[in-house]
């Protein structure tokens, strides 16, 4: 098997619904290290997944979509994520310290469940924003958690999108976390192809971000902003994509 010190392979989103998990669980079989960030305000499985010795369990710190675990000003009356991206460029104090105080919660719920979180990222990348990335990188320290996604990604690896400029702008700003992986397809999402990351993987580490789901989901939960039903299509197609990867990597030397 090719060394994994050359690749991360990361599962976003995995708990928002079952058929992620799912995912998670089918693609384990191949024994390649699975990177699964949880989203910690949605519902964990009742099954053994957590216990599989090649998927290691992170957090995708969550401050856009479902239901909050404290209800602060970043949560609408109803308790429901609500404010967009940019909302969190230019915070009030009042927002930051919020903000805090869920990012904790969601630190705190995930270890009620696994002792050892392996990383903490963040759902739609939040945390490329350098206030927030200071603050989940204090958070790791905290929490004695090892990893923090670089969340900026090389402009040479595509045609560069208003997304991938704005991410590496904010690079500048962000204090270093000391990582020599740089995430491969984030303006990739729901397009990843197997060849593709074969190629990345032969130039320099990456860690690519995958969101695969094993078919279509049956129900949805409440407050999901930013998942269409065309986007769940191409998740059932990146699980089959990185069914692919896996079996290459399984079988390189």
């Amino acid at each position: 098997m090719k060394s994994s010190t050359s690749y991360r392979i990361n599962i976003d989103d995995v708990g928002f619904c079952p058929e992620v998990v799912q995912s998670l669980e089918e693609l384990s079989v191949y024994g390649v290290p699975l990177y699964a960030s949880w989203m910690a305000n949605f519902q964990w499985p009742s099954t053994g997944v957590t216990q599989v010795p090649n998927i290691f369990h992170g957090i995708h710190l969550n401050l856009m979509e479902g239901r909050s675990l404290t209800r602060g000003t970043h949560a609408n009356a109803d308790g429901f994520f609500f404010r967009p991206w940019l909302a969190f460029v230019f915070p009030s104090r009042k927002l930051k310290l919020d903000v805090e105080g869920e990012i904790e919660a969601q630190i705190c719920t995930a270890r009620e469940r696994i002792q050892n979180l392996s990383h903490l990222d963040s759902h739609l990348h939040l945390h490329a924003i350098p206030w927030l990335y200071r603050l989940v990188l204090n958070y790791a320290k905290k929490f004695d958690i090892p990893w923090v996604r670089d969340p900026s990604q090389k402009l040479n690896d595509s045609v560069p999108t208003p997304k991938t400029l704005l991410l590496d702008f904010l690079r500048l700003s962000r204090p270093k976390a000391g990582s020599d992986f740089r995430c491969y397809g984030i303006h990739r999402t729901f397009r990843m192809s197997s060849s593709a990351c074969l190629k990345k993987i032969e130039q320099e580490p990456r860690e690519f971000i995958w969101h695969p789901l094993a078919k279509l989901p049956v129900i949805l939960p409440e407050g999901m902003r930013f998942i269409s039903k065309e986007q769940m299509l191409l998740r059932v197609q990146e699980h089959q994509q990185l069914r692919q990867l896996l079996q290459a990597l399984s079988q390189s030397s």
